[in-house]
C-alpha cells in the first residue's frame, strides 16, 4: 500500500486524536523498532514517553505544540527559536539528546513517503506559535 491509499485512512483515524496521542505516534514513527537508551521524553501532561525508566536525560516537551515548533521546517533555526521559546528543555546529559537527533536523520531517509507522514503528522499537533492576530492575517490571505 503507497502513501496516497494510506492518506485518508490517516486521515479519519486521527480525527479524534489528541496531541498527547499524535504526540506518542510522531515519537514512534521516528523512533520505530529502535530503542531508546539514553533518553526518555516527559510530555506537557506529565506522560512519559516510551516508558518511565530512568535515563540520561529527558526531553521535556512543554506543550502540546512542542515538536511540531521543533521539526515541522526542518532546519536547526526552527530547533534553536523552539528552545528558545521554551517549547521544549532537556533534563540531564544534553548529549543523550543527540541519540533521538540521529534516529530524526534516519527516519526521513526512507523517500518522500516518509517525510509526507511525518509532516501530516506534525500538521495534525496544534500550532501555538502564532499568536491571535496572526492566526487571523494568515487565514485572511488564504
Amino acid at each position: 500500500m503507497n502513501a496516497m491509499q494510506t492518506l485518508p485512512r490517516l486521515i479519519e483515524t486521527q480525527r479524534n486524536d489528541t496531541a498527547a496521542e499524535i504526540t506518542r505516534r510522531i515519537l514512534g514513527s521516528i523512533v520505530g523498532n529502535r530503542s531508546l537508551k539514553r533518553l526518555h521524553v516527559r510530555l506537557w501532561d506529565g506522560s512519559h514517553w516510551p516508558d518511565e525508566a530512568p535515563r540520561d536525560a529527558t526531553l521535556v516537551l512543554n506543550r502540546p505544540s512542542a515538536l511540531r515548533e521543533m521539526l515541522l521546517e526542518g532546519t536547526e533555526a526552527a530547533l534553536g527559536s523552539a528552545f528558545l521559546h521554551e517549547a521544549f528543555d532537556i533534563e540531564g546529559d544534553t548529549e543523550a539528546v543527540f541519540e533521538l537527533g540521529d534516529l530524526i536523520l534516519a527516519s526521513t531517509e526512507g523517500g518522500w513517503s516518509k517525510k509526507l507522514k511525518l509532516g501530516y503528522l506534525l500538521h495534525q499537533l496544534p500550532d501555538d506559535t502564532l499568536s491571535d492576530h496572526d492566526h487571523h492575517l494568515r487565514s485572511a490571505t488564504l
